[in-house]
């Protein structure tokens, strides 16, 4: 009946199927799951039966033993308990009890004695029908099934968190096929028709559902197209529709917006100079539109187009009209109508790499001409503007910038690949790269300095093999969008035994050891000057409630973000600390907390106190990043004994 309330004891059961190459030469651990319930929640008509199939898929020239053994983790938006992760020897029937109908990703750790290999996973959970989890050996690169034929001016791009589009381009046989590759099963499937017209070099975005082709050469790399096209995943193929840009338009950047459009930068048009202008490209009418939209200070071809966590829009590098690499840095409004920011200058160079930071701003790595002495290589662009050089990288020869867990992007130099130290200030090597194969050998190159995917674990590129060209990946991290924290982020806050740094939080600013402006004091916690800010990594969160230690009675902003940069500000003045609640040199806490619509603050036991009704400016159902911020009216603000907690949608 409705409102009835009982337990239930969800029971799950694995099936084994044998290990046995799958289409397309992927090979698949196959195990059917059959539950019921909602994890303990309402019982009677508001149960549910579901029964699902698991996949676990490896890449096709990456074997694994039958001994493997491996620990999935079922992620939502709930708090992770032992009852939501069950280890799995795969050569056997067990029970497993993790996945509901709450279950929205999963995250897979397994090992392989035999070869001494660990493996990682990292998949969503669709509503219903079967669920398929790539399983990445750590410190290796792997090919995945399907060559797609050697070309040049191709285009790559990850369109939906689990596809990447391979399109364009031109070879010694023509006009190259288009495929599409499965990130979840490991398959690369060619398109039975593919694009309508022969393009080089165009720029590939998500779109909806969907990706946008746009612009480009044509066949014989003359002449700039002034249409894009849309591959429509409803129908696995384009869909013959071309949509009219406006001007013509190659070489040019493009994003992504928070709203959904795509936004094409600069590049060149039919005159054969650098082009200023924009166009926004809306996936709902499929119309190219440039009224109302901003231009570039400094018109450019091959730019750098990087959605920051602001919402904002970087445009970085590029050449100018005699071919000279543009210095200067342009920033956006989110929906591109006005500059966000006044440009600035940054060293220019040939060959660059930049990546937006989840704490605010953008990394940038710059390779340095063979004859430079001194070249400071690393920068940091702060979240204000700012610029900051940071300890350079040795031996720097290429530069493939990847966005990383933790708040730390995975660098691939030509011959090594290293992680970003955020709360260190430098690059150091990455502790699951065994190998340095990596993308020094690209047959397409990568629109945003390399950021080919929204999985911060997995880097992807496509790379030569004898003669043909194949979709490659390297997996070094798992830590999706549910991430499970541990119960308190520990006293101050979880601390790297090795680095005595703290962990799932990212400055939105250059940290050394002179750094004085945010620090991290193991016996205090975090300390931020005015503006200064850190937010939570990887992590979003539907209903979140944040607890914190304030020592000396200096609280910090608690700051929670939206997709497209929206910031709701607990502490602000639209949601201000109740009056008098906190007395400087005297140690109280602070709890905020998210729902829907609603957002209370709790200080020291006392009362919940609901934020004003302009709190949050985003809608209901966004999912936010959390993020402490130094509050401007004081000196400085403390916070410790972090504590987060999901608290459902």
């Amino acid at each position: 009946m409705r409102g009835a309330r009982c337990a239930l004891s969800p029971s799950y059961h694995f099936a084994y199927d044998a290990l046995s190459p799958m289409p397309r030469s992927a090979r698949a651990l196959a195990f059917a799951v059959f539950g019921l319930g909602l994890g303990g929640a309402a019982c009677g008509s508001d149960a549910l039966v579901v029964t699902r199939v698991v996949t676990f898929n490896v890449p096709h020239d990456c074997a694994v033993g039958d001994a493997a053994f491996g620990v999935v983790y079922a992620r939502g938006d709930f708090e992770p308990t032992k009852a939501r992760e069950q280890g799995v020897r795969l050569a056997d029937r067990v029970a497993f009890s993790a996945i509901t109908p709450a279950t929205l990703s999963l995250t897979v750790s397994a090992g392989d004695p035999s070869v001494d290999t660990d493996w990682l996973g990292e998949a969503a959970v669709p509503p219903a029908g079967p669920i398929d989890v790539l399983l990445w050996p750590t410190g290796l690169r792997c090919m995945l099934s399907q060559g797609m034929g050697a070309r040049e001016g191709g285009a790559l791009a990850v369109y939906d968190g689990r596809h990447a589009l391979v399109t364009a381009g031109r070879s010694a046989a023509g006009v190259p096929a288009s495929y599409v590759a499965d990130l979840a099963t490991g398959t690369v499937s060619p398109l039975a028709v593919g694009l309508l017209q022969a393009r080089i070099a165009p720029t590939i975005t998500p779109f909806g559902a969907d990706a946008l082709v746009a612009g480009g050469l044509s066949a014989d790399g003359v002449r700039p197209l002034d249409t894009a096209e849309v591959f429509a995943t409803a129908a696995s193929d384009f869909d013959g529709a071309p949509i009219p840009l406006g001007e013509p338009r190659a070489s040019h950047g493009a994003v992504a917006l928070a709203s959904g459009e795509t936004l094409l930068v600069g590049g060149i048009g039919a005159s054969g100079t650098p082009l200023a202008s924009l166009v926004v490209v809306d996936p709902k009418t499929r119309r190219a539109r440039t009224q109302g939209l901003t231009q570039l200070a400094v018109p450019r071809t091959s730019p750098t187009v990087v959605r920051l966590a602001s919402g904002e829009i970087l445009v970085a590098g590029g050449l100018d009209a005699a071919g000279v690499p543009v210095p200067t840095l342009e920033w956006l409004s989110a929906d591109a109508r006005t500059a966000a920011k006044r440009p600035r200058d940054l060293v220019a160079t040939q060959t660059h790499a930049f990546v937006a930071l989840p704490g605010g701003g953008a990394l940038a790595v710059l390779v340095p001409p063979t004859d430079a002495i001194g070249f400071k290589n690393v920068w940091i662009i702060r979240a204000d503007g700012g610029l900051e050089d940071a300890e350079p990288v040795v031996g720097l020869t290429a530069a493939r910038l990847f966005p990383g867990t933790e708040g730390a992007p995975v660098l691939f130099t030509g011959d090594r690949w290293l992680q970003w130290r955020p709360w260190v200030g430098s690059f150091g090597a990455l502790s699951r790269a065994l190998s340095n194969d990596g993308p020094d050998s690209d047959l397409i190159a990568a629109s945003s300095g390399g950021a080919l995917t929204t999985d911060n674990g997995l880097a992807l590129w496509v790379a030569s093999n004898a003669g043909d060209a194949r979709l490659a990946g390297f997996r070094f991290a798992t830590r999706g969008p549910f991430v499970a924290f541990p119960s308190a982020l520990a006293s101050p806050v979880t601390v790297d035994v090795a680095t005595g740094t703290p962990l799932y939080l990212s400055p939105d600013r250059l940290v050394t050891s002179s750094t004085t402006s945010l620090r991290f004091d193991p016996r205090t916690g975090l300390v931020l000057a005015p503006e200064a800010g850190v937010f939570v990594t990887d992590a979003t969160f539907a209903g979140v409630s944040i607890a914190l230690d304030v020592p000396t009675g200096e609280p910090p902003l608690v700051v929670l973000r939206d997709d497209a940069g929206n910031e709701a500000v607990v502490g602000g003045v639209a949601c201000p600390f109740p009056a008098g609640a906190f007395t400087t040199g005297t140690s109280s806490s602070l709890r905020v907390t998210r729902l829907a619509e609603t957002v209370t603050v709790r200080v020291a036991g006392g009362a919940d106190v609901v934020c004003a009704a302009s709190v949050p400016p985003f809608g209901a159902l966004a999912r936010v990043q959390l993020g402490l911020r130094g509050a401007s009216a004081q000196a400085r603000s403390v916070a410790a004994n972090v504590k987060i907690t999901r608290t459902g949608g």
